[in-house]
């Protein structure tokens, strides 16, 4: 059985969170829309409470000047419906003096600067940035750890927008997943990885990479000995967000050829838990990864390196999803 395996490296892993609207047939799956029934403003303008239901166990309150910057007026929104206001001509001190829902569902507000306009309840939902909002937030986009199997997707799901989402889905929720029954073309690989990325960043090795033994063999990867888990192309200052491994022949006299999958996310977690002060160097002390075809005629044009922190220790409280780097 052909397969085709779509990792996610650390550097491009995004959540699909629940703002995603996905249509089939004929159903929509979208936010739950709440009536909002209570405007208050506080602190003499600086603060604007907003309940989302009567009994008011669901409240956002929104600061005066955040909610001038993002108004969504025409004055305040381009012809392209990008915000325009100038955040450095600002008074930090603006205040707001009455808002008012619209029957549009909207907040109608006018600030102490002069200014009147308005902002979209849904989109104030979407981003409201209260603490608790943010924890649930952080909550639901901890990727899942893997565990003894990887999800797995028929190709043929991939013929609809909805199989192609639900494998994007598997991929950014566990990192890696299964695709079966794809046929052993260079050509029908590639058309799988057009699904999701149209054109394709091209390196020295081309649009796409075929990994096979060679006899005289410039890359581990080309070589007949076990490679131990690694990322690829680590000396690059931007890495391969996803990879994608495309078996095409793998005969039943070849001993070996097993593909391991580890989870990096997982495993730096786990280093922090059990032991922090190798953790700590690896978040403080810079690496720099390197190579260097020696044997080649002019081995100088393919020395390539770059010094980075392996891994990174965000404000959140977690091992940071893009600068993540292991290749022993």
């Amino acid at each position: 059985m052909s397969y085709f395996r779509l990792l996610r490296t650390a550097i491009t892993r995004r959540h699909l969170g629940t703002s995603q609207v996905f249509r089939r047939a004929g159903t929509e799956e979208r936010l739950s829309q709440q009536v909002t029934t209570d405007l208050l403003v506080l602190g003499g303008g600086k603060r604007l409470r907003v309940s989302w239901d009567s009994s008011r166990t669901s409240q956002s309150v929104f600061h005066s000047v955040w909610l001038r910057r993002n108004c969504q007026c025409t004055q305040c929104l381009s012809l392209y419906n990008q915000n325009v206001v100038r955040s450095h001509e600002m008074d930090p001190r603006v205040a707001i003096i009455h808002a008012n829902l619209t029957g549009e569902g909207k907040v109608k507000m006018k600030w102490s600067c002069g200014h009147e306009g308005h902002l979209n309840l849904d989109w104030l939902r979407r981003n409201c940035y209260s603490a608790r909002t943010l924890k649930e937030a952080r909550r639901n986009s901890t990727p899942k750890y893997l565990q003894d199997t990887l999800p797995e997707i028929d190709s043929e799901e991939l013929k609809e927008e909805y199989g192609v989402w639900r494998w994007l889905k598997a991929v950014s929720e566990y990192g890696a997943c299964l695709l079966k029954g794809i046929p052993c073309t260079t050509e029908e690989g590639l058309e799988i990885t057009r699904k999701v990325s149209p054109h394709l960043q091209e390196t020295f090795y081309g649009g796409h990479s075929v990994v096979k033994v060679e006899e005289n063999p410039m890359t581990l990867c080309h070589g007949p000995g076990h490679i131990e888990p690694h990322m690829d192309v680590p000396m690059y200052e931007s890495q391969t967000g996803l990879t994608l491994l495309h078996c095409l022949r793998n005969d039943s006299c070849v001993s070996g050829g097993d593909t391991i999958v580890v989870d990096a996310l997982a495993v730096a977690e786990k280093l922090r838990l059990t032991h922090p002060n190798h953790f700590a160097t690896l978040v403080r002390v810079p690496v720099t990864f390197q190579r260097v075809h020696y044997d080649r005629e002019k081995s100088c044009a393919y020395d390539i390196s770059n010094t980075t922190h392996p891994v990174e220790w965000t404000w959140t409280g977690r091992v940071s999803l893009s600068p993540l780097k292991f290749s022993p």
